[in-house]
């Protein structure tokens, strides 16, 4: 339901090998005390927004990134060993992203935008 929003604060347990990838950026990762194999990953809260938007990602991961002119920070995540193959569309997102603010007059609303290429759906 669009009508729908809420303001999330994510806290992921999760293998201390994983990396994990939320909409918004860490404000803390520990060691789990109970745990040490584990990790805590805290993400700092995101805007007001639908449920469908929020996104939670574990897994192995690399990247590629850039950044935007306003300081939006682009990332396309993949599976190891793709990292390179993510270089052209990192690029066009950056583009993208800073031709739709300068359109709508908006300025994108999260400090980072990742997108995550999943093989099996692709």
């Amino acid at each position: 339901e669009p009508a729908r929003k809420a303001v999330f604060s994510l806290t992921v347990t999760v293998d201390k090998h994983l990396d994990v990838v939320a909409n918004t950026p860490v404000r803390r990762r520990a060691v789990d005390a109970r745990d040490g194999s584990k990790q805590v990953v805290e993400f700092m809260e995101t805007p007001r927004m639908s449920t469908y938007l929020l996104a939670l990602c574990v897994g192995e991961f690399e990247y590629a990134q850039a950044q935007t002119e306003t300081g939006v920070l682009v990332r396309v995540l993949c599976t190891e060993g793709k990292a390179a193959k993510c270089e052209f569309a990192v690029g066009v997102a950056v583009r993208a992203l800073e031709y739709l603010e300068g359109f709508f007059g908006v300025a994108f609303p999260l400090a980072k935008m990742d997108m995550i290429a999943v093989p099996d759906f692709a």
